[in-house]
């Protein structure tokens, strides 16, 4: 029995050896050439863009952060004018409780439980974003325009293909998958502060690919914005009612920093 014992082994492993010669093989696909994906991102980009110029929809959103307290989901409207406006209106159980809007270089803000709004024109000098309008565009509609220079540069890490430029004193990355999707974006800002755009998941929104679950992370504060859109719809009504934010005549108009602080107190809404 002794030395059947080595002859028993040699056996099973001839057999595993053939069980596994005859099992198939996963067999990985040809990497895209760079230049593949880059026209693939510019054609469903298009899409995007042509859709982003009448678009509304409605959006969850829910923020964390290390020093945020547990906040509750809010419900909000959404409306896009592409390629440099947009507008977003957070809704509270008594109407509504937030009215943001920005186009080109200026923003507006209503807060209408307080009657107290800012309008800033220029806002480069105070925000310290050159253009928020186009930069809630790109963001939210996944629009980015990496220059064919830095396409030509671009190089895959990992799975994704990555592309990096340079707009104005920012620092641009994006990341996109051979479908090409955008799957990250990242912003750096001249003083280092980082603003990382993931785009989840995805739809199909007449004949453009959208993103529909998204996360935005602002490293400095390590607060983190998840957001769900829901029930888009081509726009029917005039841009000037659908993007602009009024603050009524004899309301408070503030600084943006007060803005800021009053958002601060106001974090359940």
């Amino acid at each position: 029995m002794s030395r059947g014992r080595p002859a028993l082994a040699v056996t099973t492993l001839l057999v595993a050896y053939a069980i596994a010669s005859c099992a198939p093989h996963r067999v990985t696909g040809p990497r895209l050439e760079p230049a593949r994906v880059a026209d693939r991102y510019r054609a469903a980009c298009r899409a995007r863009a042509a859709l982003a110029g009448g678009l509304d929809a409605e959006a969850s959103a829910w923020l964390k952060g290390e020093s945020l307290r547990d906040l509750p989901g809010v419900h909000a409207r959404l409306a896009l004018g592409a390629p440099d406006a947009f507008r977003v209106r957070v809704e509270s159980l008594f109407g509504v409780a937030l009215d943001f809007a920005a186009w080109g270089d200026s923003l507006a803000c209503y807060m209408p439980p307080r009657r107290q709004g800012v309008a800033l024109d220029a806002a480069v000098d105070t925000l310290g974003i050159c253009a928020p309008g186009p930069l809630g565009v790109h963001v939210l509609a996944a629009t980015w325009e990496p220059p064919d220079s830095a396409w030509a540069r671009a190089d895959f890490e990992d799975t994704l293909l990555v592309v990096r430029w340079v707009e104005a004193r920012d620092s641009l990355a994006l990341g996109v998958g051979s479908d090409g999707l955008p799957r990250w974006a990242m912003r750096v800002d001249a003083k280092g502060r980082v603003v990382e755009a993931r785009y989840r998941t995805w739809r199909f929104v007449e004949s453009a690919s959208w993103p529909e679950r998204m996360e935005f992370e602002h490293r400095p504060s390590g607060a983190t914005l998840t957001l769900k859109l829901a029930n888009f719809a081509r726009s029917t009504g005039s841009a000037l009612e659908r993007l602009v934010v009024r603050i009524p005549a004899g309301a408070e108009r503030l600084e943006w920093s007060a803005v800021r602080r009053a958002l601060g107190r106001n974090r359940g809404l």
